[in-house]
């Protein structure tokens, strides 16, 4: 262990003095933002190169390729761009900072800091959770903040000494949990009311149900249960109704622009959370497999909020475009136009 910490110790103190032999705000000057300047960053889409395996940019209208490829993932402006790109030959170009979009002249001072990152470091403390018992209740009690203040014996594993309820949650004023059946081997779950009664419809998911992040526009709590063994359904909480009767499965989600690539029976398609509709219908010929956006001004990304405004959300996606990424790593939009460099000239 010790010669491994060492070994690291040695091979970040030759990273860092390489670099500064050149600065990496100036190698960014000459390997992207000296081509990119006479256009606007929302515009810059990444292109990939097969001979070297490394994306480049080039502009989104006109396809021309505006600088080489030297980066290992596509990253787009959003309205910054935070790259960090890994050393992974001698004569590669490695880096790792912040570029400003073009609505600050694309500056890369930001890349001559480097900052280490201590990790934490914490301790596992087994917690035994029959204080909870409240042999007066039935199902579970919260207090004001949601949290776990109590639940019936019922809710109580006497072999591993733990609650059979996970973190509760609320909808329309009503409070549901997750609660867990069974040993490792024959493992299901079920979601409750507040009162300890199974929601009909929802007494046994094969896997932990993916409660999906809510928004104001829709009419019903949408959650992900497991039917068998690898086999999933997305089924509405207070309806009762599934999207579809086949395998559906959540593939990748933007929840700030509420979109999301969803597969049924393998054909994959792009599904809006908002209305709860396909934009593209599944097939096969769909080869999607992430989601991206650019943008020249700064997206919320409503962090811890319960329920997201749907009008803030069609706020955001009028501030971006959205790029559909296939595994041919080619990206399309959602009239499914295709994004490629023209020619293999640098402009």
């Amino acid at each position: 262990m010790i010669k491994k910490i060492i070994f690291a110790v040695l091979f970040l103190m030759s990273f860092v003095l390489s670099a500064q032999e050149g600065s990496y705000s100036t190698q960014v000057e000459e390997r992207l933002t000296s081509q990119i300047k006479p256009y606007s960053s929302k515009d810059l889409t990444p292109y990939y190169d097969k001979k070297s395996q490394k994306w480049g940019y080039m502009h989104r209208i006109s396809k021309k390729k505006l600088s080489q490829p030297f980066i290992a993932f596509p990253i787009f402006f959003c309205p910054d761009l935070d790259l960090h790109v890994y050393q992974m030959t001698r004569n590669d170009f490695g880096l790792y900072g912040k570029i400003k979009g073009s609505y600050a002249g694309y500056d890369s001072r930001f890349f001559d800091q480097i900052a280490f990152l201590e990790p934490e470091i914490g301790v596992y403390n087994p917690m035994e959770y029959s204080y909870l018992i409240d042999t007066t209740i039935k199902g579970f009690r919260v207090n004001h903040l949601g949290e776990l203040t109590g639940i019936s014996p019922t809710l109580y594993d006497e072999v591993s000494k733990r609650a059979k309820v996970f973190t509760p949650f609320s909808y329309r004023d009503q409070f549901y949990a997750v609660i867990v059946n069974g040993d490792h081997a024959e493992r299901n779950y079920a979601i409750i009311h507040q009162n300890g009664a199974v929601v009909e419809g929802f007494a046994d998911s094969k896997e932990y149900p993916d409660i999906l992040q809510k928004y104001s526009s829709q009419s019903d709590l949408w959650v992900v249960v497991g039917v068998d063994k690898e086999r999933y359904r997305i089924k509405g909480l207070l309806s009762g109704k599934t999207i579809s009767e086949v395998d559906t499965q959540i593939i990748h989600q933007l929840p700030e622009l509420a979109y999301g690539i969803v597969s049924q029976d393998g054909e994959k398609g792009i599904w809006d959370f908002l209305t709860m509709q396909w934009v593209i219908t599944p097939s096969k010929k769909n080869d999607f497999i992430s989601l991206y956006y650019s943008s020249s001004e700064e997206v919320d990304t409503f962090e811890n909020v319960e329920v997201i405004d749907a009008d803030l959300v069609k706020e955001n996606r009028d501030k971006v475009y959205l790029y559909i990424l296939n595994s041919k790593n080619t990206f399309y939009d959602l009239s499914k136009k295709e994004y490629k460099p023209k020619g293999d000239r640098f402009f």
